[in-house]
């Protein structure tokens, strides 16, 4: 079936005619268009992780992590990664999606010692706009982990950590327009955090999902507003270079294509024969982003700089234990997922009773 174009007409998605003009809105198997020389050549092509991203601070003021949610593997190398020494001698800032800035001094204290609790911890995560997404444990381990570092570096060495959520407050929260805003402006605050940090001078590691770090198609960027932009393209119009950007590889099959090679791995994408394979062929659920910037045919050389390789790795799509035990915050999810309604609703509504099933909870706890 030939490629969809690129310009795909409004009314055609309302009357679910996408169908007639091509098939990538359609779900398909992953595929890596690659001879094995070629593929031989990007295995030989790979840079140790942690050598590569240290390296690239060397020239950009951030670089970039893509997180997966609900794949512990990428913030589980990330959590490895800030743990060691090499890291901190280099790099003393984190801006991450998780968390609400509401609670950025209850961080700053933990971080610094200070006696915060397990809840103060726990309440960083659950008062995000979308605090379904980081209720795996390897969220609040990041925190941990970062703490039990900074314990052993001395004063101006330590590694702050910057929550680049806008402050936003669930207790108040009546009315889902309230959220809608927050959520639609949530690029804003994340923009700002990370310019301070070029305004400051400091070099920083940037945790986001993956989506918030592509560099935009540039027609895309000409006919939209700053507003509509991924963070990452956002960074790069004002600070040209500043950004080195690294997406999961996620994809089993893809995965599977690069077996030979040591996790963990960044594979370049600037260069032959990565540059110009489209990223819906590495991940299919791209597709929706993909459309939004007018680009089915986005090339991976264009919208980041490379990918980061773990092996195998997989999404494990319930909650964990501690968190469905606790019934109080399980009644005030179901709370704001009924406020704000749709897909996040009916999402939380399938992931709770999944979860209750797994572990042999009823609905009344």
């Amino acid at each position: 079936m030939r490629k969809l174009s690129r310009k795909i007409k409004p009314w055609l998605l309302s009357v679910g005619l996408v169908s007639l003009v091509g098939c990538e809105y359609l779900p398909h198997s992953a595929t890596v268009d690659l001879p094995p020389r070629e593929v031989a050549q990007v295995v030989k092509q790979a840079k140790y992780a942690d050598d590569a991203i240290l390296q690239a601070f060397d020239t950009h003021n951030f670089v970039t992590i893509g997180d997966y949610h609900w794949n512990d593997a990428f913030i589980r190398y990330a959590t490895e990664l800030v743990s060691k020494p090499e890291f901190s001698e280099q790099v003393n800032h984190i801006v991450v999606e998780f968390g609400n800035a509401k609670y950025q001094s209850i961080l700053d204290d933990y971080l610094a010692g200070g006696e915060v609790s397990e809840s103060q911890l726990n309440t960083m995560l659950r008062g995000s706009l979308y605090f379904m997404a980081w209720m795996p444990d390897v969220y609040r381990d990041f925190f941990i982990a970062i703490k039990q570092r900074n314990e052993a570096l001395p004063e101006g060495k330590k590694i702050q950590v910057h929550l680049a959520e806008a402050p936003f407050d669930w207790d108040a929260l009546q009315d889902v327009t309230v959220w809608k805003k927050a959520a639609k402006n949530k690029t804003d605050h994340f923009y700002q955090v990370a310019s301070e940090r070029i305004k400051n001078n400091e070099k920083a590691l940037m945790i986001f999902g993956a989506f918030h770090l592509v560099n935009a198609p540039a027609d895309y960027v000409k006919k939209t507003q700053e507003t509509d932009w991924p963070l990452a393209t956002r960074l790069q119009q004002a600070f040209p270079d500043s950004t080195y950007l690294i997406w999961p590889m996620t994809d089993p099959k893809v995965v599977k294509t690069f077996s030979t090679l040591k996790s963990p791995a960044v594979l370049e994408v600037d260069q032959e024969p990565m540059r110009d394979l489209r990223l819906i062929d590495f991940l299919p659920k791209a597709r929706y982003k993909l459309a939004a910037m007018d680009d089915m045919d986005a090339q991976v050389g264009d919208l980041f700089d490379a990918f980061l390789y773990l092996g195998e790795n997989q999404r494990t799509m319930v909650l964990p234990r501690d968190v469905v035990a606790d019934r109080d915050w399980v009644e005030e999810m179901q709370r704001r997922v009924d406020i704000i309604g749709g897909k996040m609703q009916e999402s939380f509504n399938e992931l709770i009773e999944r979860s209750d099933e797994q572990y042999g909870f009823t609905s009344k706890g």
